[in-house]
């Protein structure tokens, strides 16, 4: 399972990127979930299809990690779940 960013991370993030940040590792988790306050999908679509779903984690994390460099925040990496 992919944890959440860290609070100090969060803390030079807008309250736009931390929901992106949470519904995107919610995502990597399985947690395919709509953002119903901004009418915003998950990167596959599969909030409103699911079997849009992209079953490779590995590429669920790479679209993970293009998000966390965009917000200048570490990558994620299999060690961070141990």
């Amino acid at each position: 399972m992919v944890k959440r960013a860290e609070r100090s991370e969060l803390s030079k993030l807008s309250l736009y990127q931390i929901e992106c940040l949470e519904q995107t590792t919610d995502w990597v988790n399985g947690v395919s979930k709509h953002n119903k306050v901004r009418d915003e999908c998950v990167p596959d679509f599969s909030c409103c299809l699911e079997e849009l779903f992209e079953e490779d984690r590995e590429k669920r994390i790479e679209v993970l990690n293009k998000l966390r460099e965009e917000y200048h925040l570490k990558p994620f990496e299999e060690s961070d779940t141990k």
